[in-house]
């Protein structure tokens, strides 16, 4: 079946979508307050009595270390000032991203202390994510995936 929207987020139980709901109808959820919460059907339980839904496949934001997302933040921040607010968002080409990554991973290999080089290289690596699925989603256009296919034959 084909999807009736570009949202990520599925219910991993039924490939619903978390947002739109059921995808046989373009219609989204009615929210009531007689609508159930999503249910994996497995419980996680707490010494206290304490008992929440099962976490499993959901991911677990303690494993990120805080700071490396406030630097990541400053390094969005900067560039906002630079260029403009989600000047990222409009469209760049994902050979970009992998060429300023790699700058920036090779000046920090070579101790070049001039600016934050690992946030850069996260903040590549999320425009790179982030222009992917946009252009999976078909909100960006396919010609930003200019990257060489490497593994084809280039005639």
């Amino acid at each position: 079946m084909d999807d009736l929207c570009f949202h990520r987020y599925r219910n991993t139980t039924t490939d619903a979508c978390v947002i739109c709901g059921d995808l046989t109808t373009m219609e989204p959820p009615k929210m009531t307050n007689d609508t159930p919460l999503p249910d994996t059907g497995s419980r996680r339980e707490w010494p206290t009595g304490a008992v929440r839904d099962a976490s499993e496949g959901k991911p677990n934001i303690t494993e990120v270390y805080p700071q490396a997302i406030l630097r990541l933040a400053k390094r969005g921040t900067d560039g906002a000032s630079k260029y403009s607010s989600y000047n990222w968002c409009k469209g760049i080409p994902l050979s970009a991203y992998v060429n300023s990554l790699n700058r920036h991973l090779m000046a920090y290999l070579a101790f070049d202390d001039s600016e934050d080089h690992l946030a850069a290289i996260m903040w590549n690596a999320m425009g790179l994510m982030y222009t992917e699925d946009r252009i999976s989603d078909g909100v960006l256009p396919s010609t930003l995936d200019d990257l060489n296919d490497w593994g084809s034959k280039n005639e």
